[in-house]
């Protein structure tokens, strides 16, 4: 065979010292040799490809995991967390969903519809450091008030009233808590929680409302005067807004 007279110093030095014994490396090395360099191959792929005409690529649109995926990867991670405060808020959200799922088998006729949500929710109210305590104090409250567990509601009830009396949900709290004591006929104690709720404002979606029952309460409460006043508030409110009186409740 005779040596490549392309090859540099090396490459012949390799191929004598390689032919003798080794043939198919010496023919390796041979066609290695014999091939155009890159720098020179390089430009004309690049040429190629420059070349090629556009393949239009379809857009593809991974689908929106749905309520259920949500819920799998959460329990999947919820108590594994490492940071307290992340663990805590997984769990909360996790809990709200529960809550959605329950409003929903709720409506179907389900058999403790809330019991998922209770659960989770009472396991977060034990983390004392855990944030949006007056929230899950509200929807526990809420939950077992739509199951008819009336106590259990108003004891969440007067924790979140007493823990936290400037919350977002503490107007609504009174209210809630107005409508179980005047169900009880306990009517100076939901004349007070009326009262609360009429002292913040006309922004409250429940001023109406607890104008009128405050009216009420007076009026089991043998005070006629105050309860007409309670009452003229609420109709002069309804003539002010241009709508016509329901004489069967004012």
């Amino acid at each position: 065979m005779r040596r490549p007279r392309s090859c540099s110093p090396w490459a012949r030095f390799l191929w004598e010292r390689a032919c003798p014994r080794f043939g198919a490396i010496g023919l390796l090395l041979l066609a290695a040799c014999s091939t155009a360099p890159l720098e020179i191959e390089g430009p004309r792929v690049a040429e190629t490809v420059a070349e090629l005409p556009e393949v239009p690529m379809p857009e593809v649109r991974m689908p929106p995991p749905t309520r259920a995926d949500v819920m799998t990867a959460y329990r999947r991670i919820y108590g594994t967390v490492p940071d307290g405060d992340d663990n805590h808020a997984i769990g909360k959200r996790l809990a709200d969903l529960e809550m959605e799922v329950g409003t929903e088998r709720d409506i179907t006729g389900a058999t403790d519809p809330y019991r998922a949500a209770i659960d989770l929710y009472e396991e977060l109210l034990e983390d004392g450091d855990g944030e949006h305590r007056d929230e899950i104090l509200y929807q526990l409250a809420r939950a077992h008030d739509v199951i008819g567990d009336g106590a259990t509601a108003q004891r969440y009830l007067d924790r979140l009233i007493l823990e936290h009396p400037d919350s977002a949900y503490a107007v609504e709290a009174h209210f809630r808590r107005a409508e179980m004591a005047f169900s009880a006929e306990r009517y100076r104690a939901a004349a007070d929680d009326y009262a609360y709720v009429v002292d913040h404002g006309l922004e409250s979606v429940y001023w109406r409302n607890a104008n009128y029952m405050l009216g009420w309460c007076r009026f089991k409460e043998g005070d006629l005067d105050r309860s007409l006043e309670s009452f003229f508030v609420v109709a002069g409110g309804i003539f002010d807004e241009g709508e016509a009186p329901d004489r069967g409740t004012v």
